[in-house]
């Protein structure tokens, strides 16, 4: 019995590291994003100013 609680403590530490992970990672992306869009803009003005 003891064993088994051991193995289920176990998996609740990994299922929270996982989840702590995925929020990492979602917000990477999101930060990645933001960026993305933000020289997306940059190179839109960059090219409306070279074109007028």
């Amino acid at each position: 019995m003891h064993h088994a609680t051991q193995a289920q403590q176990y998996d609740n530490l990994n299922t929270l590291q996982f989840k702590y992970q995925w929020i990492d990672v979602t917000s990477c992306i999101n930060t990645g994003y933001a960026h993305v869009q933000r020289a997306d803009q940059s190179m839109h003005a960059l090219n409306t100013a070279s074109q007028t």
